[in-house]
């Protein structure tokens, strides 16, 4: 080619629009969304509302509430929020956070991507841009596990890092960002901080045979390092990691009660769950945590996008860096179903394999080639699956907004000084997963709104939360999961008020026995104020 004959840039990708409006449609929705359909979010916005307000002589927080002595990582996410919530709102606090986490993840799903795939000015970043989208209303926020679901952006960063870093002609900022990335982690949630440890030494071991294994190796040492550094660093300075001591490891008595290598159960106290419990996860967490119609609507756009691409995309092979990742990102998705649901040595820590299956299928989608959809009828495919994932969402979260009005508006008739006993019999929401309730904590919304004091609150149930009741103060309550042990007598001490969700015909039959029980019992010692769907108010008789 003659020096003088300048080569043309390539063409702007015609993905670029589909990008941005991928992004601002996720963006939209957290704002237009009255509520995130979440099932422990009400929980944890609890405790930034008790941070943010503690002082206000106008809420009744300081005569219940304690606030921790301490500091732990897992407070770092109430403490900032609370901070934003004395500025604006709790709502406005939670919009923000999640704004940001709708952009990182699309910023880090399109890192690691490039990561894996190469850099270049070919590269199509409309791949990236949909597929990111397809992640950001998970499994995990669904389950509305605040901490951890925001772990999940600076995981695939310090990823895209990790692997970037590992090959030979890295620049030294690319190593270096890993630590950063790494660092928040660990100051947000130990799960995500223990599954990036999990991933970066797999990461090492399946390449020990490979060339460039010295540099993976580094690499692993900078996250590794990291994430130790800034636990110990909380540890000097806050004084707490998991909320308490950990509980020892008593290797021989284990031994001594167990046949064989059932040790390890006794050892860490683990509680594990059936296979099929494990496959309700692995779909919850790749098409959607939707009822059966929301799953067939996701299965069956999944099946039309592969029908629309196999025909057409070229056979691509990774790159000597990315096959360690490909393998690293398989053991990982192995590992997350092989493990237990929870355990409670060194400290209680539940919904293990749940937690780590939804961020293994975000480590796993990366792995699909940008190169399959250069072609027309393959891109349409993709972008057809990304709108049947945010479609899906926007449509079920549409429906339990309807739900979530009932309670509310009943709420809101309640004055903030009062405190409301809560009975929820039927948890579920008409468009999320069975196991995934996320109309049970809606009664907490009475303190995340108003500032009154809601019954159903966590408070210190485990040692890693940080607020608790004073002595004496907390208020009498059945067992938040079992309402049917509701007893007029000793139940109904504290309160002033009572919200009543009832059952629907598509409630077992015993479920629904236990809830006419109750509601019997509770008219012996409440009055029905009013009633919005299935959610009834009563007052307390005899309380003013």
């Amino acid at each position: 080619m003659s020096p003088d004959v300048v080569t043309p840039p390539p063409p702007r990708s015609k993905s670029i629009p589909w990008a941005a409006i991928l992004l601002v449609a996720n963006l939209v929705l957290v704002w237009a969304l009255p509520l995130i359909p979440a099932q422990d979010l009400p929980q944890h916005l609890t405790y930034i509302r008790i941070f943010a307000d503690y002082g206000s002589d106008a809420l009744p927080f300081h005569d219940f509430y304690t606030l921790p002595r301490g500091f732990q990582p897992y407070d770092s996410v109430y403490l900032l929020l609370a901070w934003i919530a004395r500025h604006s709102s709790v709502l406005t606090a939670l919009r923000l956070a999640l704004s940001l986490y709708v952009v990182l993840m699309f910023v880090g799903f399109d890192a690691l991507s490039a990561s894996i795939h190469g850099r270049g000015p070919g590269r199509r970043p409309l791949p990236s841009a949909l597929m990111a989208s397809m992640l950001v209303w998970s499994s995990a926020l669904a389950m509305g596990f605040l901490q951890y679901f925001l772990c999940v952006p600076f995981v695939l960063l310090t990823v895209a890092a990790l692997v970037r870093g590992s090959e030979k002609d890295a620049p030294d900022w690319v190593v270096l960002s890993a630590m950063p990335a790494a660092m928040v982690v660990a100051s947000m949630h130990l799960v995500a901080a223990g599954a990036l440890a999990v991933f970066a030494v797999l990461h090492t071991l399946v390449g020990v045979r490979r060339r460039g294994f010295g540099t993976r190796l580094t690499m692993a040492a900078v996250v590794l390092g990291s994430l130790v550094t800034t636990l110990v660093l909380w540890r000097f300075w806050g004084g707490e990691v998991l909320g308490a001591k950990p509980r020892g490891v008593a290797f021989a008595e284990a031994w001594r009660n167990a046949q064989g290598f059932e040790f390890v159960n006794n050892m860490l106290d683990a509680t594990w769950y059936d296979p099929p419990v494990t496959f309700n996860y692995l779909v919850w967490g790749t098409l959607g945590p939707y009822r059966i119609v929301g799953l067939a609507i996701a299965l069956a756009a999944v099946v039309a996008c592969i029908a629309l691409v196999a025909p057409v995309h070229k056979s691509e092979h990774l790159r000597p860096e990315a096959r360690a990742y490909a393998q690293a990102a398989c053991t990982f998705a192995l590992f997350t179903c092989l493990i237990p649901w929870g355990i409670q040595v060194p400290s209680e820590i539940t919904w293990l394999n749940f937690r780590l299956i939804s961020l293994a299928f975000a480590l796993m989608l990366p792995l699909v080639p940008p190169g399959w959809f250069e072609v027309r009828r393959a891109r349409v495919g993709l972008i057809g699956l990304a709108l049947v994932y945010l479609g899906n969402f926007t449509w079920n979260a549409i429906g339990f907004n309807r739900e979530a009005a009932e309670p509310l508006r009943l709420l809101s008739r309640v004055p903030n000084q009062d405190v409301v006993l809560s009975l929820v019999f039927r948890s579920r929401s008409a468009y999320f997963a069975k196991g995934i309730r996320v109309t049970h904590f809606l009664p907490m919304y009475f303190t995340v709104l108003d500032g009154g004091i809601a019954t159903q609150f966590w408070a210190k149930y485990t040692e890693h939360l940080p607020i608790d009741y004073r002595p004496g103060k907390r208020p009498a309550q059945s067992d938040d999961w079992s309402p049917q042990t509701f007893d007029e007598t000793k139940h109904l001490r504290d309160a002033s008020w009572v919200l009543l969700q009832r059952t629907t015909t598509d409630d077992p039959t015993g479920v629904r026995n236990d809830a006419d029980r109750a509601e019997k019992k509770l008219a012996k010692g409440a009055d029905m104020v009013d009633c919005e769907g299935i959610w009834c108010l009563y007052h307390v008789k005899g309380k003013t």
